[in-house]
């Protein structure tokens, strides 16, 4: 798997050398164009509303990208969690749990007390997610909606934040959040599988707010026609070991040091040990999501015979064993830093500020009626604001601070 990655990376950055290569990249080619195809007629039927999509009076921040592979979504996830605490809000991660074994409607990694899912039952990310946010409530469901939903009936947050949902279109979002890569945003702006993006540019239109990670390329001269804040990962100084164990960067010079990593663009991160000045003996490439089974474990022991410790990222760290291992293994996190703190905060605060009150309970719904005609309401959109529309008296009654107001004198008529 790792070798048909590194030559679809090769083909997309590189482009196609000798024969078989270019016919390979014709191929891809040609699906791109049936891919495309099918991702715009989706796109269409959820501008001309024939997709349904899920509204939820909880603010809803969604974070993603165009193009697949690794442009920091995870630690700013992490961001927003840290924020919503500082914020004394109780925040809500849901995830599609890529990777992960769960087959049910929605696992619940965290409910506010550290993980109760593993990451191969879960996905490494929201399983790092909740090791790293214990306060926070962590849930996966290939269904966003049903996780939503669990939120609302349990009253659980006061924000939800959808990760990797740029894409995920049947969830309603107060701010979607666009994370683009500088040093190449659109590859070579071919759509999967020729390409690296999940949609055309086209789709930066539906972004709120651009996230510009990596450092910019000088040849790359592109203008947003949306805000934009530029944003700076990069390692921790804090090292934690397998058996939660810390150190630094610094206690561990002159130490004979094998790195690994299973992540979107692992030689980022070999690339980020180096400019902390560690000298690694080799780096072991794996392929996104890996899985640590008997065969990957054994390939990481030939590679650390020499080695006095092992290096690899936070996310992999979350699927390993110390037991498994032949020398230390510490983890690396990721920091975030954000240029224009004030216009990203901005943005967040007033999603936050605009729509912070308790959800509509269905329960709720299901008695409430018509004072008119006494027949049944629904929770419809009406002028950009949620309010209960009878259908058979053309009337809509309005929500305040989540409270509906069932009086005649205040409803407002509706086109049938």
């Amino acid at each position: 798997m790792r070798q048909f990655e590194s030559l679809h990376q090769r083909l997309v950055e590189v482009g196609p050398h000798g024969l078989s290569q270019q016919v390979l990249f014709l191929l891809l080619r040609w699906l791109s164009v049936i891919y495309g195809l099918i991702v715009r007629l989706r796109s269409l039927a959820f501008n001309v509303g024939l997709r349904t999509v899920y509204h939820t009076r909880i603010p809803v921040v969604a974070i993603g990208n165009l193009a697949v592979g690794g442009t920091g979504k995870t630690p700013m996830v992490d961001l927003l969690l840290r924020y919503a605490q500082q914020k004394d809000l109780r925040a809500a991660v849901v995830s599609r749990g890529y990777g992960g074994s769960f087959q049910g409607e929605v696992g619940i990694v965290s409910l506010g007390e550290g993980p109760l899912l593993s990451a191969d039952e879960a996905g490494d990310e929201p399983c790092l997610l909740a090791r790293r946010n214990p306060q926070a409530v962590v849930l996966v469901a290939a269904k966003r909606r049903l996780a939503i939903e669990y939120i609302e009936r349990h009253n659980c947050a006061d924000l939800i934040i959808l990760d990797d949902a740029f894409q995920h279109r049947q969830v309603a979002r107060d701010l979607n959040l666009l994370l683009v890569d500088t040093r190449k945003p659109f590859g070579n702006g071919l759509l999967l599988p020729a390409g690296i993006l999940r949609e055309p540019p086209s789709a930066v239109s539906r972004a709120d707010l651009i996230c510009l990670t990596g450092e910019p390329a000088a040849e790359n001269s592109y203008t947003w026609d949306k805000p934009a804040v530029r944003v700076r990962n990069f390692l921790a100084n804090e090292l934690i070991s397998l058996q939660g164990e810390k150190c630094s960067f610094t206690d561990i010079a002159g130490k004979k040091v094998v790195a690994f990593a299973g992540i979107a663009r692992p030689e980022r991160f070999f690339l980020a040990l180096e400019k902390k000045g560690v000298v690694l003996q080799e780096r072991l490439a794996l392929g996104d999501h890996v899985v640590y089974d008997q065969q990957t474990i054994q390939k990481i022991i030939a590679e650390a015979a020499n080695a006095d410790l092992l290096l690899t990222t936070e996310k992999d760290a979350v699927k390993l064993s110390a037991r498994s291992l032949p020398c230390p293994c510490f983890s690396a996190g990721l920091e975030i830093c954000i240029e224009e703190e004030s216009t990203f905060f901005s943005h967040l605060d007033r999603v936050i500020g605009r729509n912070h009150h308790m959800p509509l309970a269905k329960e709720l719904l299901e008695i409430l009626a018509c004072p008119k005609c006494k027949g049944e309401v629904s929770l419809q959109q009406v002028d950009s604001a949620e309010e209960l529309v009878c259908s058979t008296c053309h009337l809509a009654y309005p929500i305040r601070d989540g409270i509906p107001v069932m009086l005649i004198d205040e409803a407002e008529t509706v086109e049938s």
